[in-house]
């Protein structure tokens, strides 16, 4: 179901779903919480979709957005680049992931991120 969540969900679960599946051998009560509420989210958002029009005569325009936190995570310092891009304003691909190194600053995080959404 995880792998499911991130590669064919909504953009706000792969994040949530990826923290969460660092911790399953060990779960609090906390975590079990907040992946019951993912679930839940889940299931009451399955009929919520988006719907394009390629009709109209509208210019097709391609929007990426790009973010990272530096050394988001405490375990390895490293960043997490999270990205999304838009055609005609709807959302068609979106992807959060840890970086591959660690960087040293927070402009070197935002390079790297800008780097994976132009790839």
């Amino acid at each position: 179901m995880q792998l499911y969540l991130v590669k064919h969900s909504r953009p706000v679960l792969p994040n949530c779903t990826r923290e969460l599946s660092k911790v399953m051998d060990v779960v609090t009560t906390i975590q079990w919480n907040e992946l019951l509420r993912v679930i839940k989210y889940a299931i009451d958002t399955k009929e919520t979709g988006l719907r394009m029009d390629l009709t109209n005569d509208e210019k097709w325009h391609l929007k990426a957005l790009s973010d990272a936190d530096f050394a988001g995570d405490k375990d390895t310092r490293i960043s997490v680049t999270g990205y999304i891009v838009y055609f005609k304003g709807i959302p068609v691909f979106w992807r959060s992931k840890g970086q591959r190194g660690v960087t040293l600053s927070t402009t070197e995080a935002e390079y790297v991120a800008c780097s994976e959404v132009t790839k």
